[in-house]
């Protein structure tokens, strides 16, 4: 059994006008519990369907209410489930 804490971001930047641009950022961090590194692999995707999904719905609300062309910008994801803190003697095995 081991213990994992899970932290992922996603970042999109929006040009609304020359020289004007606003940041959608979201962002999650959940502590989960897992007893071989394939359930631990299920665990963290299914945080990354879900902040996904959040991200889409956030992102379309931003864009919906400014204006703006959602075709326009850049995407930055940050997935530091790599820098997570975990424990437990298993983490290396199957």
């Amino acid at each position: 059994m081991g213990k994992s804490v899970v932290e992922k971001k996603i970042v999109r930047e929006i040009q609304t006008k020359q020289f004007e641009q606003v940041t959608v950022t979201v962002g999650c961090q959940e502590e989960i519990e897992w007893k071989d590194l394939k359930d631990r692999q299920a665990k963290v995707d299914k945080i990354s369907n879900l902040l996904m999904a959040d991200f889409t719905n956030t992102y379309n609300e931003v864009c919906t209410k400014l204006g703006v062309d959602r075709c326009i910008g850049v995407v930055e994801v940050a997935d530091h489930s790599s820098q997570a803190k975990d424990s437990g003697d298993d983490f290396f095995e199957d």
